[in-house]
């Protein structure tokens, strides 16, 4: 795994050196400098923020699962703070249900695994914007959830030419015991055949 991640590691600087490359070649052919402009500038920091967040995305969190598991209860204890301050706090003519904090729980888990039962909701102006802000929380990361599902079912190259390997030395394997049958019933056959002698 520790290879793996290098191997990783090495290829994205790679990356990122020829892609500083083809900068440098784009900005002597153009005759100025790419990022003297406002626009040049904006350009190269979106890039370099697109690929800090690829490499948050592929070397923190693929590698780490717990990662998630503690986005996702750090994201339930807190909303389900939030809202119980908000619910307490909301408008005194209503009842709301969501003054206990092990209901505030049952409620943020349930919406942010984008359950939602609707057996209890906030009442409060605030304590809707936090449960809506929850679900929106809830849709990332049950697209990280997916992301890194896909990445660990995803066979590397060593893995796919292994696989390849074992399935082909398999067909051999099969093929062999299929023609060791034939050869048997054919020989069987021959056997049971009445001997034609000549002599």
């Amino acid at each position: 795994m520790k290879i793996r991640q290098q191997q990783e590691i090495e290829q994205m600087l790679a990356y990122e050196a020829r892609l500083a490359q083809l900068a440098a070649e784009r900005r002597s052919s153009m005759g100025g400098d790419d990022n003297s402009t406002a626009g040049g500038r904006t350009a190269a920091a979106a890039r370099q923020m697109q690929l800090d967040l690829t490499l948050f995305l592929h070397k923190v969190i693929a590698n780490e699962p717990r990662t998630v598991l503690l986005l996702w209860v750090g994201a339930v204890l807190y909303f389900s703070y939030l809202i119980m301050l908000f619910e307490r706090s909301g408008p005194k003519g209503l009842a709301s249900p969501l003054c206990e904090f092990p209901d505030c729980i049952w409620l943020s888990a349930v919406t942010v695994m984008l359950v939602g039962y609707g057996d209890i909701y906030p009442v409060s102006t605030m304590g809707r914007v936090s449960a809506a802000a929850a679900a929106a929380f809830g849709v990332v990361t049950v697209g990280i959830t997916a992301f890194l599902s896909t990445n660990y079912t995803k066979l590397s190259q060593s893995e796919a030419n292994t696989l390849h390997a074992v399935e082909t030395c398999g067909l051999l394997i099969d093929t062999k015991k299929a023609a060791s049958v034939l050869l048997q019933r054919a020989w069987r056959a021959y056997a049971k055949l009445p001997a034609t002698g000549d002599g």
